[in-house]
């Protein structure tokens, strides 16, 4: 908390047993739901059209690291159901920010 590494709180629905997974207890009311565990991602595929439906996301972001720039970067597309496209065919070519080739020694 002291450094802020909390993404939520937002309400959100779900069960143990829905697609949108999410695991809940009450407040001593019993009025208010409080989540405390979720999906750690979301991945939809058509599996007649592989390349022009569904995606990817995190609920979160791309990152883990806290401080870097993709920590949280997805988190208002995940809450409105949102998904990034992910080309999966075999003759697809995926989006591409960074390439690192690795050679062995000669």
């Amino acid at each position: 908390r002291v450094l802020k590494l909390n993404i939520g709180g937002v309400p959100a629905s779900g069960s143990m047993t829905t697609v949108n997974v999410s695991h809940w207890s009450t407040l001593a009311d019993g009025d208010v739901f409080l989540a405390s565990v979720g999906a750690s991602q979301r991945h939809v595929v058509d599996m007649a059209d592989v390349d022009r439906t569904g995606g990817f996301i995190l609920p979160g972001g791309q990152s883990g690291l806290p401080f870097a720039d993709n920590y949280r970067d997805q988190w208002a597309m995940w809450l409105d159901g949102g998904l990034v496209p992910v080309p999966l065919g075999k003759t697809s070519t995926a989006r591409v920010a960074h390439t690192l080739r690795l050679r062995p020694a000669q």
